[in-house]
């Protein structure tokens, strides 16, 4: 009975509901678009070749556009100076400047690291890759010169892991493999720790937390302690997506993107 009411008080130690009281700013129409943003609260809408960019406001500020690589698959905006646009099934990626100006395009069938389809920026320098043949992540750098490799999932699990998003916290290095888990690795790709059981929607990563969301609540996990904080969020559908930056939540929800503060 003891061990049953420890158990149960770590349990209520580790997981933390909080409710928020949300301040509706604005709401953007965004057709079938999805969105990102930067750490300085610039709001990204892309669908098809094509990106809006949109200032903390609403306001537009800036496009591109191309058809040459086909759709875009994800943006990679962590870094508003080089914004990196991935087209998954040409293998290319686009580098964009603030302007929104593109400044190179690189193949992604990189030499030591073939059919690469997850890339993220890297908060020191260059770009985090999963290779999915050697099954282990690689930094490179502008000219896709390989700069660094991780730890080998084999490694880690004799499951086959697949994973579908890569993401630079400015502290950790994440993979997540749906179903499994969220594996974590240091700045040098060294393995660290996973986060279970994994999701298969969406996720953001920024310094020590991994967010996610779950029907119409987000899960912050810190990394290092492992406690799981859940906040109530307004009320949405499993498909919506959500961004959080500094003390505003932004959420797509039935074609519009809705701006709150908190």
């Amino acid at each position: 009975m003891k061990n049953l009411i420890l158990a149960f008080l770590i349990c209520n130690l580790t997981t933390i509901v909080a409710a928020q009281n949300y301040e509706k700013l604005f709401t953007l129409p965004m057709g079938e678009s999805r969105f990102t943003t930067d750490p300085i609260g610039n709001i990204y809408l892309f669908s098809q070749g094509d990106i809006t960019k949109l200032d903390r406001t609403g306001k537009e500020v800036g496009k591109y556009s191309t058809r040459e690589f086909g759709d875009i698959s994800y943006v990679d905006a962590s870094n508003p100076m080089k914004i990196l646009v991935v087209f998954a099934s040409f293998s290319k990626a686009v580098i964009l400047d603030a302007g929104m100006a593109s400044n190179s395009i690189f193949d992604l069938n990189i030499q030591g690291a073939p059919f690469v389809k997850l890339i993220c920026t890297s908060r020191s320098d260059g770009y985090w890759i999963f290779d999915p043949v050697a099954k282990k992540i690689k930094r490179i750098n502008d000219q896709s010169g390989i700069l660094q490799e991780g730890t080998e999932l084999r490694q880690i699990s004799d499951e086959p892991l697949a994973p579908v998003w890569i993401g630079d916290s400015g502290k950790w290095l994440l993979l997540n493999v749906p179903d499994y888990g969220i594996l974590v690795f240091d700045s040098f790709g060294t393995y660290f720790k996973t986060l279970r059981p994994g999701t298969k929607g969406q996720i953001q990563a920024s310094g020590d937390d991994v967010l996610y969301k779950e029907g119409d609540k987000i899960q912050q996990i810190s990394i290092s302690s492992g406690i799981t904080k859940t906040f109530i969020i307004p009320e949405n559908e499993a498909s919506d997506e959500f961004r959080i930056e500094g003390n505003r939540l932004l959420i797509s929800h039935q074609k519009n993107l809705t701006v709150y503060s908190y």
